[in-house]
């Protein structure tokens, strides 16, 4: 009798979303699921929590790295491969952790890892620190290790796959393609309710988004809407610069215009159903994302995972015109330049539900992003190292 085939996937900090995509595209692969993770990502899962072919094994707080796949040591020798979303490479431990199956690594930061040196951006006293701290502590080298004991690394989308190849800074290690996260489970449909619900999901914070346009877009709009608008900034607000994006919201709340604001961390459930409820989502997105002192480019050495709202809840977005899309995608988005450009194309949404037009044939845009059809995508990378 010919053994099952079995594939882990590992997710040991907190992106419990690209989890449950790498999860609903592998189960349509012929493959039993080992998924090592951590409580808090488990409990976000929701319907995966009990599915017959994934077997869970979660790490406890107190418990070390060493210890924990030490102790799971047995099952993953008997997995083909293993994919590893995240793990805190600084760790020591991973320097000269290698795993007793295939492995392979999911490049998020491309220039962190790869082209540190190029993508140093110092904007404070903090910044200043961080790289003092980094030099002493060897990061870059640490990083390079680790992940040096995989065999092979994927980015997580094609654009980002072919930026890699071209920078080609990741020396002998072997890029092998993209396994994009950005997975399709619904499709919006037109909504009924008497407010028009906009939602910009993500924490509001200077990382990896950009909220001015934003704001000065209503700005100009504010006294010209004629339909009830409610924005949902569905994240909580990350230092000073949450608290003031917040403070400028609600300055510009009027008889036609609202916001709502979250404070906590907000469950999977709660997100999702604030996300079906939405006519159309507004991703603010940063041209690039700061990574503790390093640039990441949004689209390129990185992916933002607003994109992977839109794709997931299929929804009609409107985006800045500096990120790359996937030209079928192209299809359900408005795109813009600077805030009077996004001032336009919002109310031009908001007089002529532009949003529920593109709803009509949005389900075959978002179609290309099943999980069925990603799982092809996945067999072909696989082939490669298995």
């Amino acid at each position: 009798m010919s053994r099952e085939k079995r594939i882990a996937i590992v997710e040991l900090e907190s992106h419990n979303e690209v989890l449950r995509a790498y999860l609903l595209v592998l189960l349509e692969l012929d493959y039993s699921i080992l998924c090592l993770t951590t409580m808090f990502n488990f409990m976000q899962l929701g319907d995966l929590q009990n599915r017959d072919t994934i077997e869970f094994i979660l790490k406890e707080k107190h418990e070390s790295y060493e210890d924990y796949f030490f102790e799971n040591k047995s099952k993953l020798v008997q997995c083909e491969a293993a994919i590893i979303t995240t793990l805190p490479l600084r760790e020591v431990f991973f320097r000269k952790y290698k795993f007793s199956c295939i492995s392979i690594f999911v490049v998020h930061k491309y220039h962190t890892y790869f082209n540190p040196t190029k993508n140093i951006n110092l904007e404070s006293i903090k910044d200043i620190g961080r790289f003092i701290k980094g030099k002493i502590a060897g990061y870059s080298n640490t990083y390079l290790k680790a992940i040096s004991n995989f065999d092979g690394i994927v980015m997580p989308s094609t654009t980002s796959y072919n930026y890699a190849r071209q920078q080609d800074k990741h020396g002998p290690i072997k890029l092998l393609g993209s396994l994009d996260f950005a997975i399709n489970e619904y499709v919006s449909k037109p909504q009924l309710h008497d407010v028009l619900r906009i939602v910009i999901p993500g924490t509001i914070g200077l990382k990896s988004r950009n909220y001015i346009p934003v704001i000065e877009a209503l700005k100009g709009l504010v006294n010209r809407i004629d339909t009830n608008v409610q924005i949902h900034l569905l994240g909580r607000p990350q230092g000073t610069y949450g608290k003031d994006i917040i403070r400028k919201c609600k300055a510009l709340e009027s008889k036609k215009l609202s916001f709502c604001f979250y404070n906590d961390f907000i469950d999977q459930d709660k997100f999702d159903q604030i996300m079906y409820n939405a006519d159309f989502l507004i991703l603010p997105i940063a041209e690039y994302m700061k990574f503790d002192i390093y640039n990441e480019k949004n689209g390129y050495s990185c992916v933002s995972g607003n994109v992977n709202d839109m794709v997931k809840y299929g929804l009609p977005s409107i985006l800045p015109s500096h990120y790359p899309l996937d030209k079928n995608l192209e299809n359900v988005v408005g795109r813009y330049e600077d805030s009077e450009d996004l001032g336009r194309i919002l109310e031009q949404w908001i007089s002529h539900k532009t949003y529920d037009k593109l709803k009509t044939n949005a389900s075959h845009f978002f179609s290309f992003y099943k999980p069925s059809v990603m799982s092809q995508k996945f067999g072909r990378v696989l082939e490669h190292i298995i």
